[in-house]
C-alpha cells in the first residue's frame, strides 16, 4: 500500500452522506485517500482551495445537481487534469450522455461495486499521469530546444564580436568605423534573436526544425 502522502486523493461528492461515507471507507481499504461532500455548492469550494487527483460525482443531488457542477468544473479543470467519475442509476442513460458531453471521463452505475469503481477510478488516474509525463516531457524538449537554439543563433554573431574586437585591438584602430558597424550589427542580431526567442516561449505550441539526428532547435520566424 502507498505511503499516506502518496495515495491519490478522491473527492466524493453525493448528498446520500451515509452510504458516501460507507464507499469511502472501503475506497480507503483500497489505497486512496478520499473527501465526502454533500453538497456540490461546497465541493466548488473545496476544489477551489485542495487539490483532488479525481472527483467522483453523483449527477442527482438537491440545490446543485451534478450535471452542473459538473460544468462548472469543466470551466476550469479540463478532462487531462482533473477525471470527473459520474455515479448515476443503471436507467439513467440520458444523464450519461448529457455528462459525457459535458466532459466528464467515465461513469459508474448504483448499486456500486467497489470492484469495479476502483478500477474504473485507478484507470482514469493512469491516463492522468499519462497526460503529466507528456506535459513534462514536451517541456523539457522545449527547454532543450530553447538551450541549442540560444548556443546556435548567438553564438555566431558573438564570435563575430569578439574576431572584430580582437583585429581592432592587435591593429590598435579601436575606433574603426567598419569594424564597429560589425560589432554594432552582430549584436542587434544577438538582440532580435533573444526577443524571437521571448516571443516564441510565450506560444502555445512551439515549432520545432531539425538541428542535428539527435536534437532539435525552436523554429523562429526570420523577417
Amino acid at each position: 500500500m502507498k505511503n499516506e502522502k502518496m495515495k491519490h486523493r478522491i473527492l466524493i461528492v453525493d448528498d446520500d452522506e451515509l452510504n458516501s461515507t460507507a464507499f469511502a471507507k472501503r475506497l480507503e481499504r483500497k489505497g486512496f485517500s478520499t473527501k465526502v461532500l454533500t453538497s456540490a455548492n461546497q465541493a466548488m469550494d473545496i476544489l477551489n482551495m485542495e487539490c483532488f487527483d479525481l472527483v467522483l460525482l453523483d449527477i442527482v443531488m438537491p440545490e446543485m445537481d451534478g450535471l452542473t457542477l459538473l460544468k462548472k468544473i469543466r470551466e476550469r479543470y479540463p478532462q487531462e487534469e482533473l477525471p470527473v467519475v459520474m455515479v448515476t442509476m443503471i436507467d439513467d442513460s440520458t444523464d450519461v450522455l448529457d455528462a459525457f458531453e459535458l466532459g466528464a471521463n467515465d461513469y459508474i452505475t448504483k448499486p456500486i461495486s467497489i470492484d469495479a469503481a476502483a478500477a474504473r477510478i485507478q484507470g482514469q488516474l493512469n491516463s492522468t499521469e499519462v497526460h503529466r509525463a507528456r506535459v513534462k516531457l514536451k517541456e523539457v524538449e522545449a527547454i532543450t530546444a530553447m538551450v541549442i537554439t540560444c548556443h546556435h543563433e548567438i553564438n555566431n554573431p558573438l564570435a563575430i564580436i569578439h574576431g572584430q574586437l580582437q583585429a581592432m585591438e592587435k591593429d590598435k584602430q579601436i575606433l574603426d568605423p567598419n569594424r564597429l558597424k560589425k560589432i554594432y550589427s552582430a549584436i542587434d542580431r544577438i538582440t532580435a534573436t533573444l526577443q524571437k526567442i521571448k516571443e516564441v516561449s510565450e506560444q502555445t505550441e512551439i515549432s520545432y526544425q531539425v538541428y542535428t539526428e539527435a536534437s532539435n532547435t525552436i523554429k523562429l520566424q526570420r523577417q
